[in-house]
């Protein structure tokens, strides 16, 4: 039986080519990172892609967001603090030809830059899980964070798709008003226990602020559910 922690001698087995929608995305066999294709499905379920989109993707992990965004035709910038991650983001964004471009960033995001922020590493097959604030029997390293606004202006972009391990509430609350204006659909999810919610009080806060900035905003509570997967439009 598998355990959630791989072995040493597991962790030095290649990527392989996975394939799905017409990519080709390479996957650590060890790792869960072939099942983020499903969790990213539902994403494209909701939303809208043009070419003329300018996404932001937040917690790039190794690209499945940003390469299903990028074959409809949309720019993506893709954003992620994690060596092996960001390394096999490159790497499949140079094996895959899409019609939209990918720039791919090593760093996360947060409500304003800074440099050598503490970043903790989770040790599990769940690659996707590494945070900036969850920290209980973690590895640590530093890595650089971009500010959301600085990067909104910087890059011209219009849709955001964030997942990023608990710095949901921290990006969404430091918004200006003028850049909630510029964003035309928001893709999240929202992790209770990684936002410091176990009562899930400042989750309706949440939702009260996206009603302010959108017309459409489908992101119910589920009771038993340990996470919201959300969609925003106007």
């Amino acid at each position: 039986m598998k355990t959630n922690i791989p072995a040493p001698a597991e962790r030095r087995r290649p990527p392989i080519p996975v394939e799905a929608d017409g990519l080709s995305v390479l996957c650590r066999p060890w790792s869960y990172d072939a099942d983020v294709r499903h969790e990213v499905a539902h994403y494209f379920e909701k939303i809208r892609c043009a070419p003329d989109q300018r996404w932001l993707d937040i917690g790039g992990h190794i690209g499945w967001f940003a390469l299903g965004a990028a074959s409809r035709g949309c720019s993506v910038v893709a954003c992620e603090p994690e060596p092996d991650n960001f390394l096999l983001l490159e790497q499949n964004v140079r094996r895959n030809k899409t019609p939209g471009s990918i720039t791919a960033l090593r760093c996360a995001v947060g409500a304003r830059p800074a440099t050598a922020v503490p970043f903790y590493i989770s040790s599990s097959r769940v690659t996707m899980t590494h945070s900036l604030f969850v920290r209980r029997g973690r590895a640590v390293i530093d890595v650089e964070v971009r500010g959301v606004n600085e990067l909104i202006e910087a890059c011209d972009i219009d849709q955001i798709k964030c997942d990023c391990e608990g710095a949901e509430l921290v990006i969404l609350n430091a918004l200006t008003p003028a850049n909630w204006d510029r964003i035309e659909q928001l893709v999240f999810e929202y992790h209770y226990k990684m936002n410091g919610d176990r009562h899930r009080d400042k989750y309706p806060e949440l939702v009260r602020l996206l009603r302010r900035h959108f017309k459409t905003v489908d992101c119910p509570m589920k009771e038993k559910s340990w996470l919201v997967q959300g969609y925003c439009s106007k």
